[in-house]
C-alpha cells in the first residue's frame, strides 16, 4: 500500500471515531439501550433477514478490528436477534 494512501486510511478512520464520540453515537451501545430496543431490532431482522445479516455484521467486523467500546453489546446483540446456531456462525 502506498504511504499516502495509508495515511487517508488512517484520517479517515479518525475522523469517523471523532465523529461517532463527538455526536454521541457511542453512547447507545450499552445493555440498557439493547434491552429497550430488542423488540425494533427483532422486527427490523424479521422484516428483512439478508440486508440485516450484512450490515450487522459489517458494523460487527468494524468495531472488533477497531477495538471500539461496545463489542461486547453487539455480541449480546447478535444472539439476541439471531438465536443461537446463526448467532454462533
Amino acid at each position: 500500500m502506498r504511504k499516502g494512501l495509508k495515511w487517508a486510511v488512517i484520517i479517515g478512520i479518525g475522523v469517523g471515531l471523532y465523529f461517532l464520540y463527538a455526536h454521541g453515537y457511542l453512547d447507545y451501545l450499552n445493555l440498557e439501550n439493547l434491552k429497550s430496543q430488542r423488540q425494533e431490532l427483532f422486527n427490523t431482522y424479521q422484516h428483512n433477514k439478508f440486508l440485516f445479516i450484512i450490515i450487522f455484521c459489517g458494523i460487527y467486523i468494524v468495531s472488533t478490528a477497531l477495538s471500539l467500546p461496545g463489542a461486547t453489546v453487539l455480541t449480546l446483540a447478535g444472539g439476541a436477534c439471531f438465536g443461537l446456531w446463526l448467532g454462533a456462525t
